[in-house]
């Protein structure tokens, strides 16, 4: 391999590495997106399962609304009146006053 051939082949596995790296923060960001239009639309179960790994990513780990989403979707859960929802998530209110 020569010396272009070697810097070509460097940049094309920087780009790949750096692409790869904005589309897991953007996976990241859809899935408080999506955590908060299951909230809206009151389908709490599936909000909790999209903000649980958005939480401990380090793309969103750190933004206010990942949090504060995910305190409303628990408070709602612990404060709401379907028991079986409740009961799929025991914790509900510790995990709000947590976030």
């Amino acid at each position: 391999m020569n010396l272009n051939e070697q810097r070509n082949a460097m940049r094309t596995t920087l780009t790949t590495l750096f692409a790869a790296g904005l589309l897991a923060a953007s996976a990241q960001n859809s899935n408080v997106v999506n955590a908060y239009n299951y909230m809206q639309d009151g389908d709490l179960a599936k909000a909790a399962e999209y903000i649980e790994p958005a939480i401990s990513h380090e793309a969103t780990m750190g933004k206010d609304k990942t949090w504060r989403y995910r305190g409303d979707i628990y408070r709602m859960i612990g404060m709401g009146t379907d028991d079986a929802l409740k009961a799929q998530f025991p914790d509900a209110m510790q995990k709000a006053i947590d976030s």
